[in-house]
């Protein structure tokens, strides 16, 4: 990138910073001024897209509470053995004879 197009940048930051710090990103039609500096910040190379992003929200403890009930109550279809969760926070059961795996549920949408 040419450095006139950098300096450009910059100062577009700089602007969409005292934007932000100055609250118009609060306001109901504010909501570009966030997106254009994050989009700004990722083409400099300050900051990475998933710097961004919201971490996933982790549900292990309600799957496994899930898995320990749904084990109980199927069996293995092809030998009739017993299931085991394969690891925490899967939906995924290991037959403990033959190996066969199962889907044992799957996770809702929003």
């Amino acid at each position: 990138m040419k450095d006139e197009g950098r300096e450009f940048l910059w100062r577009q930051l700089d602007q969409l910073g005292q934007m932000i710090a100055d609250g118009l990103a609060d306001e109901s039609d504010g909501k570009w001024i966030r997106q254009q500096y994050r989009e700004t910040a990722i083409e400099l190379g300050i900051a990475k897209p998933s710097d961004f992003r919201k971490p996933r929200k982790n549900h292990s403890k309600q799957i496994n509470d899930f898995m320990a009930e749904r084990v109980k109550v199927v069996k293995c279809r092809k030998c009739g053995g017993e299931l085991v969760q394969s690891r925490k926070g899967s939906l995924v059961a290991d037959c403990k004879s033959c190996g066969a795996r199962y889907k044992l549920g799957r996770r809702g949408r929003k």
